[in-house]
């Protein structure tokens, strides 16, 4: 996968470029939404289905990343959350966010916080919680934007919110 990732990123001048897991890897399979929002701004679609922070790091050191590339959006974490604690996710994401800056110094760099999950307030959405929040402080450090995207997702006492959501909080 990553091969043939590396391929089209070097046949394109993308400007923009998202970059993480299978939650990134979907947004290509609702051709509508792509069409209107990503492809039309040169969009390059760096997402791989399972990865783990350290995948993405990986991919982060290692792909083409083009002189015309203007804005990378980093989505990942969710994969880590049964085998880190939510500080060394943080971390690793802001890692990622870092090489990326050193490899594309031009580029601006947008970390979106991990999206909650389970209908009903668990440990896991705690520490998507804890994850949002180190990664809150580190962006506001390392001058990165940080989107926090539980807004408008949780309803009535951390109940996920089940109607399309219309509100995201840029910090």
């Amino acid at each position: 996968m990553f091969h043939r990732l590396n391929i089209l990123a070097e046949c394109t001048k993308y400007k923009i470029l998202l970059i993480g897991d299978s939650l990134v890897c979907g947004l290509s399979r609702y051709d509508r939404v792509w069409q209107k929002y990503f492809l039309k701004r040169n969009t390059l679609n760096g997402g791989i289905r399972g990865d783990k922070c350290t995948n993405v790091l990986w991919r982060s050191q290692h792909m083409y990343l083009p002189t015309s590339l203007k804005y990378i959006i980093i989505h990942c974490g969710t994969n880590d959350l049964d085998t880190s604690a939510p500080i060394v996710i943080a971390n690793n994401i802001i890692d990622i966010g870092v090489t990326l800056k050193k490899r594309s110094p031009g580029s601006f760099i947008v970390i979106t916080g991990l999206l909650p999950r389970d209908l009903v307030f668990t440990l896991k959405r705690q520490s998507i919680q804890n994850v949002n929040s180190f990664l809150k402080d580190k962006c506001i450090e390392r001058g990165f934007l940080f989107v926090l995207p539980d807004a408008g997702w949780l309803v009535n006492a951390n109940l996920l919110n089940e109607k399309p959501c219309t509100k995201i909080v840029f910090i």
